[in-house]
């Protein structure tokens, strides 16, 4: 019949209006959410009073479209401010971590500069300290040695002999303590040597000792600078860590909280038509800036024109 056929294109109608809504011009409509579908609830009753059922109908499907888009809505705003929160973590955690590295490596660039300089000042007083010793022993030990008694009584019977006219003899005697001064000359030069190296060598010892020691006390530093370094690096992580935690629980909370809640298409539809409804649609409608609010036919030409 006429009436099923007008039925049948208000319905398709409808299908068509139930598609995602494009963004009007009106951001005023977009931020009373809450006040446009209570506009169409009323609109809703009066079509169910009047009789237009098929009008009422999609005034209802709206009204849910709406509420699922704002609760779609708050969910992913609050999903980003959950990722926000994360990154901004992340970021901060990243600047203590090269701060953190850029402290230790200057201060480990300036301990290093410090352990040089110490082992040359050591180095340096090592060699001098070496200089004056050798230039002291060479002083303090004669080049020759002390003649022997031996050598001392050769000498004089050469001489004596020679004052005699006895020169073959006295040339005799002569050759005999040459060879003796030679061989003297000889041992001395080897006992002199002896004593500069047994002193030097002591002397090498000692700045072996030194200098060992030193750099066993700048391995130390070395070592509890390093020990220090990872207490600290242990104490970065751990608050990264116990706070990158903090925030996932609060976050788990809050989306548990949102999906625990009731939804805003239970809280509209507790409101049942009638005086209640009448009241609650008023007390809704008083809040905030009368001359902001949308008028009934604004809001029935946003979504059906």
């Amino acid at each position: 019949t006429m009436e099923e056929e007008l039925d049948m294109q208000d319905f398709k109608k409808t299908d068509s209006m139930e598609q995602p809504m494009e963004e009007g011009p009106s951001a005023e409509l977009e931020q009373n959410v809450e006040a446009f579908i209570q506009v169409l609830r009323d609109h809703q009753e009066e079509c169910e009073r009047l009789g237009k059922y098929v009008e009422a109908e999609h005034t209802k499907n709206r009204i849910k479209l709406l509420l699922e888009q704002e609760e779609q809505k708050q969910l992913e705003e609050l999903k980003s401010k959950h990722l926000n929160q994360r990154v901004a973590i992340e970021e901060e955690h990243l600047e203590d971590f090269n701060a953190f590295n850029q402290k230790w490596e200057r201060q480990m660039r300036e301990f290093e500069v410090k352990a040089t300089e110490k082992e040359k000042i050591m180095r340096d007083r090592h060699m001098k300290e070496m200089e004056e010793k050798t230039n002291k022993l060479d002083k303090t030990l004669r080049n020759e040695p002390k003649p022997s008694s031996e050598l001392l009584n050769l000498r004089r019977i050469q001489q004596n002999l020679a004052r005699q006219k006895d020169y073959q003899e006295a040339h005799k005697v002569q050759m005999k303590a040459t060879h003796l001064e030679k061989e003297e000359f000889e041992k001395w030069q080897v006992v002199r040597e002896n004593k500069i190296q047994t002193q030097i060598a002591q002397l090498m010892k000692r700045h072996a000792t030194e200098l060992k020691s030193l750099q066993q006390r700048i391995q130390s530093e070395v070592d509890a600078q390093k020990k220090t370094r990872a207490n600290e690096l242990q104490e970065l992580l751990l608050k990264y860590n116990n706070l990158k935690k903090e925030v996932e629980n609060q976050q788990q909370l809050e989306l548990k909280r949102m999906a625990l809640r009731p939804s805003t298409s239970s809280k509209f539809s507790m409101t049942s038509p009638g005086k209640g409804g009448s009241m609650m649609r008023k007390s809704q409608m008083e809040i905030g800036n009368p001359a902001s609010r949308p008028s009934g036919i604004q809001i029935i030409n946003y979504f059906y024109f």
